[in-house]
């Protein structure tokens, strides 16, 4: 019983950990204030998005891949660890990296290591043989289905970040290489097909996922409220389906896999 207590206790070691790192102080190659300006040097390197042309590319790319993992598990399984791959490492580069006039060139280095974590997990998967492509039990999770089109939407006005309800953003907005609106999407796909995953990558991201939303949940709603009080309600899928995901991961270490799609006599 003491080792089962503590198996599942060390199931949040690595989401800490991630913590920690997202809290590391970005680099700056002008430099700094660390004190007052830590905060303002790190969203110039997560907002500077500056290559607007690959965002319709990598939108229509998520559809796909979401479509085929669905529709042709054999296919689309390994086309979706592969894409989850290549779609953090993009994220690493593109939101770790900026530039700034006053700042010079800003690294997030607790974001880049950790998006590369993860790029380099889903890599793993892509080549091991315990590849998420079979479908799951069929106990599905529906009230995913709206968090995740919310999150994969994205209805912010970038410069005034308030509500914009525009089918343009759909398909032409960055969120398809963010990584807090992409995981969301990744993770309800994996719980889609629960147990029948490489639970490594359900653990290692929904840990990734938890640290990224807490993150953003201090952010939005309690250092800047007034301003991206909306920013941080589009986040909460983030949040939720991590915690979901991780607390699956966590389930592991005491109850069979199987348990989630039929439960035992005594649960019923």
């Amino acid at each position: 019983m003491i080792g089962l207590r503590r198996c599942r206790v060390a199931v949040f070691v690595l989401p800490l950990f991630f913590g920690v790192l997202l809290f590391l102080p970005p680099y700056a190659s002008r430099g700094y204030d660390l004190w007052t300006e830590a905060a303002e040097v790190g969203l110039i390197g997560v907002q500077n998005w500056d290559i607007p042309q690959l965002f319709p590319v990598f939108k229509a790319a998520s559809l796909v891949v979401i479509f085929l993992s669905l529709v042709r598990p054999e296919v689309g399984g390994r086309l979706l660890t592969l894409y989850g791959a290549l779609t953090y490492f993009a994220i690493s580069m593109n939101q770790g990296i900026g530039f700034s006039e006053e700042f010079g060139l800003i690294i997030n280095v607790g974001f880049v290591l950790v998006t590369l974590c993860l790029s380099a997990t889903w890599w793993w998967e892509f080549f091991s043989r315990n590849s998420s492509n079979r479908t799951g039990c069929q106990r599905r999770p529906y009230w995913m289905i709206p968090l995740v089109f919310i999150a994969f939407w994205y209805p912010l006005e970038p410069s005034t970040l308030v509500p914009e309800f525009t089918w343009r953003l759909f398909l032409a907005n960055g969120a398809g290489l963010s990584a807090c609106m992409m995981t969301p999407l990744f993770l309800a796909i994996l719980i889609w097909r629960y147990p029948r995953v490489n639970l490594l990558t359900l653990y290692v991201t929904s840990s990734a996922g938890v640290a990224l939303g807490l993150g953003n949940f201090y952010m939005n709603f309690l250092l800047y409220p007034s301003e991206m009080w909306w920013n941080g309600v589009l986040h909460l899928p983030l949040l939720i389906i991590s915690a979901f995901a991780l607390a699956l991961s966590a389930r592991t270490f005491r109850y069979d896999t199987d348990s989630y799609c039929e439960p035992s006599p005594s649960q019923a």
